[in-house]
Order: structure tokens, then C-alpha cells, then sequence
């Protein structure tokens, strides 16, 4: 969960949302409860727009060593696993 400046933790909003990487129109995303999965491509301070996709397993594609899952949208192995919830 997020910590808000206070330090208390805050829960995710679970409201669908989207994610356009590609430049093709916006994909709707499922509610973060219905997730498995989240992408973190160019999160980390670069000038491209991050990915944020997000969905379940079987959205989801292998490379071809089968070691590594790939975002369905951006193809990058930059997917990190979403815990369940309690």
C-alpha cells in the first residue's frame, strides 16, 4: 500500500482506469482487487511515459526462455507481482 505523507498507509484505488504506451487508444484496466500483475516500465525517473498496466496472469505473455513474464502491452519483462489480499 501507498504512505501518505503522514506515514499512514492508504489502500490503492480500485477504480478502473487506463494504459496507452503504444500511442493506440487507451485500454481500459480491471480494479487493482482483480490484478496479478502490475508493469513498472519507465517508472523510474526517465522522460518516457510509463506503462502502469495491470491485469492477471493469463494476460499476461512469456519469453521465450519461459523464465520471464512479458507485459501484453508494452512487451517488457518490467512486471512485478501484486500480493492477494487478506
Amino acid at each position: 500500500m501507498p504512505v501518505s505523507p503522514g506515514g499512514t498507509m492508504t489502500p490503492m484505488n480500485d477504480s478502473p482506469t487506463t494504459s496507452q504506451s503504444d500511442g493506440g487508444s487507451p485500454q481500459p484496466l480491471p480494479p487493482w482487487s482483480e490484478c496479478d500483475y502490475f508493469c513498472i516500465h519507465d517508472y523510474a525517473v526517465t522522460n518516457a511515459k510509463p506503462c502502469g498496466w495491470r491485469g492477471r496472469i493469463p494476460e499476461t505473455r512469456s519469453e521465450a526462455s519461459g523464465l520471464q513474464r512479458l507485459c501484453p502491452n508494452c512487451g517488457q519483462a518490467s512486471l512485478l507481482r501484486i500480493p492477494p489480499r487478506e
